[in-house]
């Protein structure tokens, strides 16, 4: 009898383990579906959000899960729900959410979310008429009494890699005026590159807005290190807004603003412009604290008349109090629609 080569049985013994593991993970993933069927993991996800939040959750389409190569959940008609003040029944409503986990970095107890895919979005975002927001939650979980090691224990490091959006609608109402504004999103895709993460942002309506740049990592900006890099271009046909600087995790901003306006009808979505001179260019240092925002080194051309100084919005609990140092070579009100009817009708009235 002719022995078996080496080789040839090196092999047919990797075929038999690979085999073996094989049939032994799809058993445990069987017995994983057997014992959380994903009827009863939407229920245990919905109880956990709401012990953590608050708030009502539920998933009521379909919930897939997927073990092999990566972790991967793919929900159905997703809801969040709102405050009980809050204009709506829910928060956010999705069409379809999927992600996707590592695998491996579980084992060490990191997380790496490898995809976030959302479809269909509609997030309200609102106040009432005290200040109160509907994206600050009762954190109920957080209140219960934690042993002093676990509070003392840093969260374990999250990578987020991809982030894509695709027909959503974000919204956002202010209590005190009643007044809704809304952006829709067509497409958004943040994709993370070294220590960058590269933006592109595709917004719905006639004007075709577009985002698109470089920010810093979302993971530093959670752990509230180093300052938080961004550079970015807001831009439509007909205008140009750009922004580059910093943000840390307590909200405090410093960044180079510059915008170009050649088209009034470009800044319909955002406010009524119709009666401004054009072209408009600015350009500003801005600076945001926990108090106050401030534009600093502001120099600007309205339809040709040029203007520079200071302006500083105060925000406080009783309203806003604005602070301005401006000043100009000549100012043609009739020219910025400000001055009376009969003043704008005499000739070279400036």
């Amino acid at each position: 009898m002719t022995p078996t080569p080496p080789r040839r049985r090196g092999w047919r013994i990797a075929v038999a383990v690979l085999g073996t593991l094989v049939l032994l993970g799809a058993g445990a993933y069987i017995a994983l579906l057997r014992a959380f069927p994903p009827e009863r993991l939407a229920a245990l996800l919905a109880d956990e959000v709401r012990a953590v939040t608050g708030r009502d959750f539920r998933i009521g389409g379909a919930l897939s899960i997927r073990l092999l190569p990566a972790i991967a959940v793919v929900a159905e008609d997703v809801a969040l729900g709102n405050a009980a003040w809050g204009s709506r029944k829910e928060m956010a409503t999705v069409k379809r959410a999927a992600f996707a986990l590592a695998l491996a970095p579980l084992l060490d107890g990191r997380l790496h979310v490898l995809s976030v895919d959302v479809d269909g979005a509609d997030v309200l975002l609102e106040t009432d008429d005290r200040g109160h927001a509907n994206w600050i939650f009762e954190q109920r979980a957080a209140r219960e009494p934690r042993p002093q090691a676990e509070d003392a224990a840093a969260p374990p490091p999250v990578r987020l890699d991809r982030v894509t959006l695709s027909d959503s609608r974000f919204a956002f109402r202010v209590g005190l005026t009643k007044a809704t504004h809304a952006v829709d999103i067509e497409s958004l895709q943040a994709v993370s590159q070294g220590e960058q993460t590269a933006v592109s942002v595709r917004f719905g309506g006639r004007h075709g807005w577009r985002l698109d740049g470089k920010t810093g990592r979302y993971e530093a900006l959670a752990r509230g290190g180093a300052d938080w890099p961004f550079d970015l271009q807001l831009a439509t046909d007909g205008a140009r807004l750009a922004a580059t600087g910093t943000l840390d995790a307590a909200g405090t901003l410093h960044a180079k603003v510059s915008a170009r306006i050649e088209r009034a009808a470009a800044l319909a979505p955002l406010l009524d412009a119709a009666a401004l001179p054009m072209p408009i260019e600015a350009n500003a240092t801005l600076e945001r604290t926990a108090t106050a925002v401030a534009a600093n080194g502001l120099r600007a051309s309205i339809g040709g008349q040029e203007l520079s100084g200071r302006l500083t919005v105060h925000t406080r609990p009783g309203g806003p109090r604005i602070e301005a140092d401006l000043a100009a070579p000549t100012i043609d009100l009739p020219r910025w629609g400000l001055a009376p009817a009969a003043a704008a009708a005499a000739p070279g009235a400036a």
